[in-house]
């Protein structure tokens, strides 16, 4: 499985990725980078919550890996 990110950015961005209490169990740079894939076959299967960042903004999101 993996979780494919798609945005148009000429700044650096990172990702992190959290499960469902809150701890951090992915964390990746995204460097002037338009798309980018995570393999996320080693998770277990739920609810999982990613934010794209810099030092100005930040998006956040959820996913379900099933």
């Amino acid at each position: 499985s993996v979780l494919n990110i798609k945005f148009n950015s000429n700044k650096n961005y990172e990702i992190e990725i959290s499960n469902m209490l809150g701890e951090e169990i992915y964390h990746q740079p995204l460097t002037y980078s338009t798309q980018s894939t995570i393999d996320i076959s080693s998770l277990n299967n739920g609810v999982y919550f990613y934010q794209i960042k810099n030092d100005k903004e930040t998006l956040r999101g959820k996913f379900v890996k099933e």
